[in-house]
């Protein structure tokens, strides 16, 4: 339950400000048209609050779907406000135009503003303690800024994905120089040990080793009884020669 509130809340902000900066782009660009606007108001139904700045009565209303900016004389029809040269049908077209599009052209605008303050964040890292990165001194929030002097690039995910990988495979299971920022944004360097690991996560857990291999990531502490070292995986486990593994299951 309170997990659909949360999820229902964010709903409703995200709903509430989308709408509340179309309404804005509406009204914006009518007061620098000269247009009267009589309310601008967030939601539907009854108001919950109002108050009248000026001309303007603004007001947020019960049914937080949807939104209005009503402008003397915008319907056309008999009885609303008058108010002269300043009612919305008396504006030049393009004034009226640019009213009613307004909405939409800042919508868009804040749509990539958002995109771009997103993108400009840091990918998050985050590193199991027991796991070689971990075992290093990293932790979950520290940046790695490169790799056996490989600089890794922060714009996407894909791009830190990349570097990643083309780090760790140059480097053919060999230790690597890590340097790195913590959330404080301090540099340090460290050594990061690369561990033999072997993934069992296959449905069938037969298919490897007989079924002798158990599920989940085995890292190999010791090959044919003698402690295993660094360097490339295919020679450490004897180029597809059988061999005797021994370790423990990965945290």
């Amino acid at each position: 339950m309170t997990q659909f509130l949360i999820y229902a809340g964010a709903f409703i902000l995200v709903i509430v400000t989308v709408i509340t900066v179309h309404e804005f782009g509406h009204f914006a660009v009518g007061k620098l048209s000269g247009i009267k606007v009589e309310e601008f108001s967030i939601g539907f139904g009854p108001k919950l609050y109002s108050r009248t700045f000026g001309e303007t009565l603004y007001a947020i209303r019960v049914i937080p779907a949807g939104g209005f900016v009503r402008m003397a004389g915008m319907l056309g029809l008999a009885g609303e406000t008058d108010a002269g040269e300043r009612n919305f049908y008396r504006a030049s077209r393009p004034r009226r135009f640019a009213t009613v599009a307004a909405g939409i052209v800042v919508n868009f605008v804040f749509g990539g503003i958002i995109f771009a303050i997103v993108d400009m964040q840091p990918t998050p890292y985050v590193f199991d303690a027991h796991a070689a990165a971990g075992v290093a001194g990293l932790k979950s929030g520290d940046t790695m800024l490169a790799i056996n002097g490989h600089t890794i690039r922060q714009d996407t995910l894909t791009d830190v994905t990349t570097d990643l990988h083309a780090a760790t495979t140059a480097s053919n299971g060999n230790p690597m120089t890590v340097v790195y920022s913590t959330s404080d944004g301090n540099i340090h360097t460290t050594t990061l040990t690369p561990r033999l690991t072997i993934s069992n996560i296959l449905a069938d857990k037969n298919a490897i080793a007989g079924g002798k291999l158990p599920q989940g990531g085995l890292i190999v502490t010791a090959i044919n009884g003698s402690p295993v070292g660094t360097g490339d995986p295919a020679t450490l486990l004897g180029a597809g020669s059988p061999v005797t593994i021994s370790g423990y299951l990965e945290n």
